[in-house]
């Protein structure tokens, strides 16, 4: 649901701004300034998802699917890197670089693809979870790399620094989660996960 609303926001709100935007210096700013808010609104999303999911996944089915909620550790904090990715991706389409755009998400599915038919032979589901993960953070990786050259854009520092802290954080949260699930860990991690957004937001 969260994705969905991103992505809207980006289509309607987003892109036109980031094509308006005059030279390489504006455009490298207003992808920076869109990364900042969407780590900002993601932070408390995810951290709620990761903690209470699993409960809620009990709750409405059975304890057949509480493997589930351990698989939605990995693909939350995959989306992290997902959405920065795609945010920066923008920035191609908005400036005509459209072969770029296309080429750089036909570079994640053979990733992506690669890497689940090995995970997905050896672990299961947890394979593709993985795999969610890993083809996103490498992505991300190649999009920091490639938008520089082709639309001069550059992580700031306050955005390098927002979008570590979350990542850093959902990563802590999500290993907390998986090693030890208790209502007691749930609680220490939303009320510290808050603590870091309302500084994180504060900056």
């Amino acid at each position: 649901v969260y994705l969905r609303t991103i992505y809207e926001t980006a289509s309607s709100y987003y892109l036109p701004i980031l094509s308006a935007a005059k030279g390489r210096e504006e455009v490298s700013h207003r992808i920076s300034e869109a990364i900042r808010l969407y780590m900002i609104v993601l932070l408390p999303f995810i951290v709620c998802i990761m903690t209470l999911g699993p409960t809620v996944i009990q709750i409405l089915f059975t304890r057949d699917f509480a493997h589930a909620g351990l698989l939605l550790l990995a693909l939350l904090v995959g989306d992290i890197f997902r959405v920065a990715s795609e945010t920066i991706s923008l920035g191609y389409l908005a400036t005509s670089r459209l072969k770029a755009y296309a080429l750089s998400f036909f570079g994640w599915a053979c990733i992506y693809l690669g890497t689940a038919s090995t995970l997905i032979r050896d672990f299961g589901a947890a394979g593709a979870a993985l795999s969610y993960l890993l083809s996103h953070s490498v992505y991300f990786m190649i999009h920091i790399l490639l938008s520089r050259k082709l639309i001069g854009f550059k992580l700031s520092g306050a955005t390098a620094r927002i979008f570590f802290g979350t990542l850093a954080n959902c990563s802590v949260v999500a290993l907390v989660m998986f090693l030890i699930p208790s209502f007691l860990s749930r609680a220490i991690c939303l009320v510290a996960s808050g603590c870091i957004w309302w500084v994180i937001a504060r900056n």
